[in-house]
């Protein structure tokens, strides 16, 4: 809660979203159990926008197999972890309006 912008969007997200947790944990493991390489670098063939905070050498992969991608990188003081968006979503929107305007 280091960003007065994740603190309201978090607090939205509690009043409003119901998770059911079983569920929840299902996703993740799912997600976090494969090997996504394939995907990434096979079948991804559109244009895609990148960001990341302090997992740069995957996501500098990333960009280097996914056709015109651009990776935007967040330092710690503009709020570059997994909830960048949520927390810097002033500088997010701008990357991603200049990334969707090329």
């Amino acid at each position: 809660m280091d960003s007065p912008y994740y603190e309201n969007s978090e607090t939205f997200a509690r009043f409003f979203i119901k998770n059911d947790m079983k569920y929840l944990m299902l996703i993740l493991y799912d997600h976090a159990s494969n090997d996504w390489r394939d995907v990434i670098s096979g079948k991804i063939r559109v244009s895609a926008a990148i960001f990341t905070g302090a997992f740069v050498p995957s996501q500098r992969w990333m960009q280097s197999v996914i056709p015109n991608s651009t990776l935007f990188v967040y330092s710690k003081a503009e709020q570059g972890d997994h909830f960048l968006a949520f927390k810097n979503p002033l500088k997010f929107t701008k990357d991603l309006q200049q990334f969707l305007g090329r």
